[in-house]
């Protein structure tokens, strides 16, 4: 019994990160803010302008449509 509450407070304790200076948080439980390559900047840029495309297209097109928040276009509401 005594192995498995080890295994188990093990599996919970935090794990200490040691983050160069410019990568450390500026306010304590803050996100870090890792150096990424180029190349994946550029990646997560690409990603973040498609979904922002795609989210404004599918809002105007059900405007367009006369549908509220939780109405369904296609269904006539009764």
């Amino acid at each position: 019994m005594m192995r498995l509450t080890q295994r188990v407070r093990s599996f919970f304790r935090e794990e200490a990160w040691g983050f160069p200076e410019h990568e450390r948080p500026v306010v304590a439980g803050s996100p870090a803010t890792p150096e990424h390559v180029l190349t994946l900047r550029i990646a997560y840029a690409l990603v973040a302008i498609l979904v922002g495309l795609i989210v404004s297209v599918t809002r105007n097109s059900d405007a367009r449509h006369g549908a509220d928040a939780g109405e369904r276009p296609d269904r006539p509401s009764p």
